[in-house]
């Protein structure tokens, strides 16, 4: 079952989520001194329609992307459970039609 765009999906490590336009999967973290929340990016591989892509997205942050002739954002909000940092809760938004806006590339 696709997740649904705009609501918070429980996030964990190493799974992939399906929506109805494209595919999210976590391929690793990166961590740096001046990044939002606490310097954590998470990197993701997007799918969607042939097309995929590499977005990285920190925690707190809003990151906009387009891929497969959409426009999308990202959002990354605290873990859940401060001890396990593998559990984030992710929103993704679909906002309209592909722009031109460069997709965010791993830091």
């Amino acid at each position: 079952m696709a997740e649904k765009y705009g609501a918070q999906v429980q996030y964990q490590k190493g799974k992939v989520l399906k929506f109805p336009d494209l595919t999210i999967e976590d391929i690793g973290e990166s961590t740096s001194e001046g990044g939002g929340g606490g310097g954590i990016s998470i990197n993701f591989r997007v799918s969607a329609k042939g097309e995929t892509d590499q977005v990285s997205c920190g925690l707190g942050e809003k990151c906009p992307f387009e891929l497969g002739g959409n426009a999308f954002e990202l959002e990354l909000k605290v873990p859940v459970d401060m001890g396990k940092q593998e559990d984030y809760v992710l929103v993704l938004t679909k906002t309209g039609k592909a722009s031109g806006i460069p997709i965010p590339r791993l830091r």
